[in-house]
């Protein structure tokens, strides 16, 4: 009997094709997903939020109601910059009255009087900021003629920033090994991180950019991925470049970030890489963006004391004292501005429920004893590097700022650092998970994400109690039964909306958590 011809093997060439196909089309489907679901919880958060109810936002309401109308800075003074913009857009500095008292809500706002589509005069204290995440978001406001504008504006900040969250999430689900990793990510994102989303602030842009170009860096640099190298390299040069250009720190947190990817790699390896074409470019595009914002802070001086070069020193705590002063305070305060970073919102005076303040902690300090016990040689560097900086670097730059500045730090502004070092930790820790055990780590990562969930949706309904009943310890019930104030939809509605949104992403990422594949097995990045 003849024998069967014998099939010829598969050439790797056209493996490593086949699943670089593979990886890019999972990559397009969960970043569709992922961008769905994040832009439909910042959104939630977008419009349940009264006008005014997030840290300085008038001041960037009116920074980017008047880059729409092309007035990029504006003529300098003591109070701020000089903008002429609708009277609706600058009304909203007369609509804080929810600020710094917990027991006022949200229908104290009032709406504004006369014609609101008459141009007026106004300053803002952030007219000196670099204009990109103004350009993006202020646009609407030449659409709408009343308040709709201002919620319009929330929902492009929102959308924006859901997609760099989108990107990153998706480029961990190319990884091998991503099931700590998505954890990692998941508790990057903060509740904090997503109610800025939610608001108009260039820091939701700041951190989530951040968050797609550290994950771009990662892919690279671990070699947890078989996609084509394009992919990260891309996710960097779009994030890296956006995150850059949004605050005056956000080129610094860029450039740790670069540095403790590059430290990760032993030196024939990023030699090798340097080598690539792709990655030339890589490297100018980021090159050319980091210098467009350097040189906006550089020509505006925005990081200057204040905004006019003759007004006196600002009123805040500790101006005038000596550099030490500005170190030890902040030392001092680390776990009140890490509660800024996990579950402070409105004016940082609606903290949420207390649930909260223990489940991320304990997440985080998982992630943390985890990297202490399994990480070895350069990698236990780097990550030991990264927590000193979340806890130092701060209370450095106060204390360069104080004696002319006085006090200003907040939480919120390490949170691109804070992001840096949990992905970064995340990435390191991915190849351990598998000494729990299959069992014990599926158990593991179901638990945490749901924890995580959990914390997630309580930051989100406490913070509705606050503005509907106006006690942020008040009864649950009456948020339902006897607001005083509630969102468009009424409570109900968006109560409903947070179980879904909440839901739909804890259970997505979940299930790509714990999905094992033949196709992701290990492969050097091409």
């Amino acid at each position: 009997m003849a024998s069967a011809p014998s099939v010829p093997p598969i050439d790797d060439r056209e493996r490593g094709a086949r699943q670089a196909h593979g990886l890019v089309r999972r990559f397009l489907i969960v970043f569709a997903f992922a961008w769905i679901v994040c832009t439909a919880i910042t959104s939630a958060w977008a419009l349940t939020t009264p006008l005014a109810a997030a840290p300085d936002e008038p001041a960037h309401i009116v920074k980017a109601a008047s880059v729409a109308r092309g007035q990029l800075v504006g003529p300098s003074t003591p109070k701020g910059n000089v903008v002429q913009v609708p009277s609706y857009i600058a009304w909203t500095n007369n609509q804080t009255c929810t600020a710094f008292t917990e027991t006022v809500t949200a229908d104290c706002v009032t709406q504004v009087p006369g014609d609101p589509t008459t141009l007026v005069d106004i300053t803002t204290t952030a007219g000196l900021y670099n204009p990109l995440y103004y350009v993006l978001v202020g646009w609407p406001s030449l659409v709408f003629d009343d308040s709709t504008g201002i919620f319009a504006m929330r929902l492009m900040s929102a959308l924006v920033c859901s997609f760099f969250l989108a990107v990153g999430f998706a480029l961990i689900a190319t990884w091998r090994h991503r099931a700590l990793p998505i954890v990692a990510f998941l508790t990057a994102a903060t509740p904090v991180t997503l109610f800025l989303a939610g608001t108009i602030n260039p820091n939701g842009l700041e951190v989530t950019a951040m968050m797609a170009a550290v994950v771009g860096l990662l892919t690279i640099t671990t070699r947890q991925s078989a996609a084509p190298l394009w992919l990260p390299l891309s996710t960097l040069v779009v994030g890296g470049v956006f995150a850059a250009n949004t605050r005056g720190l956000s080129p610094l947190w860029l450039a740790m970030a670069i540095a403790a990817a590059l430290v990760l790699l032993p030196g024939r390896d990023l030699l090798a890489l340097l080598k690539r074409r792709s990655v030339q470019v890589t490297i100018v595009l980021v090159a050319l963006g980091t210098a467009a914002a350097a040189a906006w802070l550089l020509g505006s001086n925005s990081l200057a004391m204040a905004v006019d070069p003759n007004a006196p020193p600002p009123p805040y705590p500790h101006v005038g004292d000596a550099p030490i002063v500005g170190v030890a305070v902040i030392l001092d305060l680390t776990f009140y501005y890490g509660a800024q970073m996990i579950g402070e919102f409105g004016w940082l005076d609606t903290p949420a429920p207390d649930a909260v303040f223990f489940i991320w902690p304990a997440v985080i300090g998982l992630l943390l004893l985890g990297a202490g016990v399994l990480l070895r040689g350069r990698r236990l560097v780097v990550a030991v590097l990264l927590m000193a900086a979340v806890v130092f670097v701060p209370a450095l730059l106060q204390g360069v700022w104080v004696t002319s500045g006085g006090i200003i730090w907040q939480g919120r502004y390490t949170l691109p650092l804070f992001a840096l070092m949990l992905l970064t930790i995340g990435a390191l820790l991915a190849e351990h998970g598998s000494a729990l055990g299959r069992s014990i780590q599926r158990r593991l990562v179901v638990i945490l994400i749901a924890a995580l969930g959990f914390a997630q949706f309580l930051s989100y309904i406490g913070a509705l109690r606050r503005y509907s009943i106006g006690d942020t310890g008040g009864s649950w019930l009456a948020m339902i039964t006897r607001p005083e104030w509630a969102p468009p939809g009424g409570m109900t509605l968006w109560l409903a909306i947070g179980v879904l949104t909440i839901g739909a992403a804890c259970f997505g990422a979940a299930r790509l958590a714990l999905r094992a594949r033949a196709e992701d097995e290990l492969v050097t990045v091409r």
